[in-house]
């Protein structure tokens, strides 16, 4: 467990700038109700072959003042795309912190060094936490939605940027000025990722984001989730990642196709205590269950998947069903009973 508090510390063994290659970043807190205490997660998102670092490095800007500590490797896997035939690595890095009690408003920031080839602009990967912390101790959204895109060019495409709040306050979607991003290319800003004249919309209320890029290349999308709570900011958090963007991306998830998959999947019962069954997905390729964490818990084969999950071992709390089919990933909230 690590103490937050006034002062600065500096940790020279693993600078920020060392973590490169990142190709995209979440992070999101729990409030575990014992004195201060949160846990903090960071998903690291990696191209093939970059090395897995143990930890990596971040700041805490409080109202006491400004501290830098580390956040160390939990464990590493390969991360579902909008796509049927891409993996993305993805290291997840969990701890635990104590916040001060004489310190209000916490703001995590973590910057990793550097955006390789993009066509729209350069720069560090940037992610931040806002932790209100006072009589509140609350927990921030976290994403649930697609992890990582494959567009197909001249093509509209959707994906769902959604998080869940398990506190249920309201959610707000926003693009995100990235104030290390500050050399987008000529014709290209933070809510134009694609291109002033290529057509993209972020739904507010849903975090579902759509766009028909004109160009090959690789793209930087910055995505900020707001929390209210009686009409307040309370929190917040960012994700950024790198949309890939290609003719031979063909075969990934399209408008039509999502909106039609989305509309037909049911999960039920729900909430469910023993089995769930999954009507309405084709083209199943894997069905995972994953906590509010995003750890998988178990995954099933579509040869060995009978369009139901035994759930009867699994402890009472808030999961995700992550559906892959050939087009993509759907995802839906299980709550889970006994």
């Amino acid at each position: 467990m690590k103490y937050i508090a006034l002062g600065l510390f500096l940790l020279f063994s693993n600078s920020i700038f060392a973590q490169r290659e990142g190709i995209g970043f979440e992070i999101s807190s729990k409030y575990l109700h014992i004195s201060n205490e949160y846990v903090v997660s960071v998903k690291h998102y990696r191209n093939t072959g970059v090395q897995i670092l143990p930890y990596l490095s971040y700041r805490v800007n409080s109202s006491c003042g400004l501290t830098h500590s580390t956040i160390p490797l939990g464990y590493s896997d390969s991360s579902s795309t909008n796509c049927s035939l891409n993996k993305i690595p993805v290291s997840f890095y969990i701890d635990t912190i104590s916040l001060s009690t004489n310190c209000q408003d916490y703001l995590l920031t973590l910057d990793t060094c550097c955006i390789q080839g993009s066509v729209s602009s350069g720069g560090a990967l940037h992610v931040k936490l806002f932790i209100k912390h006072d009589s509140l101790r609350n927990n921030s959204p976290f994403f649930i939605g697609n992890e990582f895109i494959y567009a197909s060019l001249n093509d509209t495409s959707i994906f769902d940027f959604s998080a869940f709040d398990t506190d249920g306050d309201s959610l707000q979607y926003e693009f995100y000025q990235d104030p290390w991003i500050s050399n987008y290319f000529p014709g290209y800003s933070y809510n134009k990722p694609f291109g002033l004249n290529s057509y993209v919309n972020l739904n507010s209320s849903t975090g579902t984001l759509a766009f028909a890029p004109q160009r090959s290349g690789k793209y930087f999308i910055c995505i900020r989730v707001n929390e209210f709570r009686n009409g307040n900011l309370i929190g917040f958090v960012t994700k950024e990642i790198v949309c890939f963007v290609s003719t031979n991306n063909s075969n990934c998830l399209s408008t039509n196709i999502y909106e039609n998959s989305i509309s037909k999947v049911n999960v039920f019962p729900n909430p469910s205590s023993a089995i769930v069954h999954i009507k309405g997905a084709n083209n199943v390729k894997i069905v995972s269950l994953m906590d509010i964490s995003g750890k998988n818990i178990q995954a099933i084969p579509h040869d060995k998947l009978k369009n139901e999950l035994d759930i009867s071992s699994i402890k009472n709390g808030v999961y995700f069903l992550k559906i892959q089919t050939i087009h993509g990933i759907i995802t839906k909230k299980l709550i889970v009973a006994h």
